[in-house]
């Protein structure tokens, strides 16, 4: 299933191509960054709502993988843009339950592609704005084990995949001759069929430019996810700062 959510997320991407495309001298840059969020996994649970947190700091002893990815494809006023963001986490929290159990464990995995095009309503010679759509394809693997108490220890376990429908708005600007900002936005799912019923992402950074082809980044990004699986909602927010490496060709 997660192959053809690539696989749609890809074409989506590749259809909102303009026809000028096939002749026009297209701008390319590829970004590869590191992120260390602090990961919160909430369930919803016969008992009540039990959440697991993992703080920022922790991540770097508890992420068993991570991979992201950002490329980009810019002519005139038309970006195309792709985002790959893979991680493996694992925290725990106080149990919410008194004495029930005496913690809750939670083991995330996450593997995010999102596609969007871009256009440009605004400029002038320091700024601009980007308005645009795009697809997020989604997969999550969410593991919630309620360690031992008064109770015997129990775990709730959620695989989901989905496609979400997601509108977007970036803002640039150079700040000097090296430094440039950096916004965006989005928000989408809108609960339409399997989408998820909220999703929404901000990211900002500051980027210093090296020589013309390379520069560094550094900033804060914020991803959250409010879905239903089974008639059992979840929620994961992944909130923290970022560096990255960027490569223009």
């Amino acid at each position: 299933m997660m192959r053809l959510l690539m696989m749609s997320a890809l074409a989506a991407f590749g259809g909102a191509v303009p026809a000028l495309a096939q002749d026009a001298n297209w701008n390319y840059s590829a970004t590869s960054y590191l992120w260390f969020p602090q990961t919160t996994t909430g369930m919803e649970t016969p008992r009540g709502t039990a959440e697991a947190e993992l703080s920022a700091k922790d991540a770097l002893e508890n992420l068993d993988m991570g991979i992201m990815l950002t490329g980009q494809a810019q002519r005139d006023r038309w970006s195309l843009v792709g985002d790959l963001i893979y991680l493996d986490v694992d925290g725990s929290s106080p149990s919410p339950f008194g004495l029930l159990y005496s913690d809750v464990a939670a083991e995330s995995k996450l593997t995010s592609i999102s596609a969007f095009a871009l256009y440009q309503v605004w400029q002038n010679s320091q700024h601009s704005l980007d308005l645009g759509a795009g697809l997020r394809a989604v997969k999550t693997d969410l593991t919630m084990t309620f360690r031992a108490g008064i109770l015997p220890q129990s775990r709730i376990r959620i695989q989901d995949d989905w496609i979400d429908p997601v509108l977007a708005l970036r803002y640039s600007g150079r700040l000097s001759d090296r430094w440039t900002g950096h916004m965006s936005l989005d928000y989408g799912g809108f609960g339409i069929g399997s989408a998820s019923d909220e999703t929404w992402q901000a990211v900002a950074s500051l980027g210093y430019q090296l020589n013309d082809r390379w520069s560094l980044l550094a900033g804060y990004r914020h991803l959250q996810i409010d879905q239903e699986k089974d008639g059992l909602p979840y929620r994961l927010e992944l909130s923290g700062p970022v560096i990255g490496l960027n490569i223009r060709f």
